[in-house]
């Protein structure tokens, strides 16, 4: 979650630096403006599913994963048309974009060892035991699922011994 502020604060000092180098409005400080608006927006869901769900959210996974793309070659652009020699505090803002957006994708695909707000009371009747019993696929993220990741452990204990309904 510290990752994903850091995201904020780096795309917003992005934002500053740009809109100093050009004063009046282009596409590239509107785009800029627009993304800072987003990232922002996309902390406050983090931490609303963060708080709640044991998987990542897929639409988050896949906004970070396409900002880390899109922020990648902006800093490519940067690099090719010289914007580094004449003005380093824009690279500068862009890696620290790029770094912490990157950080967040690898920290948010990560699986939850338990959810927060999970409390269950183990003499209930009504207790199945569901998180123990749930299987790897539904645990998995959109990118454990497009690679078959989440097969893995499963594919290594039944390689040991024959599978039982509690080896999920």
């Amino acid at each position: 979650m510290a990752m994903a502020i850091s995201a904020v604060f780096a795309s917003a000092s992005e934002f500053v630096v740009w809109t100093r180098i050009y004063p009046y409005q282009n596409v590239y400080t509107v785009g800029l403006g627009i993304q800072t608006v987003a990232v922002a927006l996309a902390v406050y869901l983090h931490k609303r599913e963060q708080l709640g769900n044991r998987i990542a959210s897929t639409v988050l996974l896949l906004f970070w994963l396409a900002t880390v793309c899109l922020a990648v070659m902006r800093l490519r652009t940067e690099f090719t048309t010289g914007v580094l020699k004449s003005d380093p505090p824009a690279v500068i803002a862009n890696v620290a974009f790029v770094l912490t957006s990157t950080v967040t994708l690898v920290l948010e695909s990560q699986p939850k060892p338990q959810m927060l707000y999970e409390l269950i009371d183990e003499d209930d009747e009504d207790y199945s035991g569901y998180t123990a019993y749930q299987s790897p696929e539904q645990r998995a993220n959109i990118f454990e699922r497009l690679t078959f990741t989440w097969m893995t452990l499963l594919l290594e204990l039944g390689y040991r011994k024959p599978l039982q309904l509690e080896d999920t």
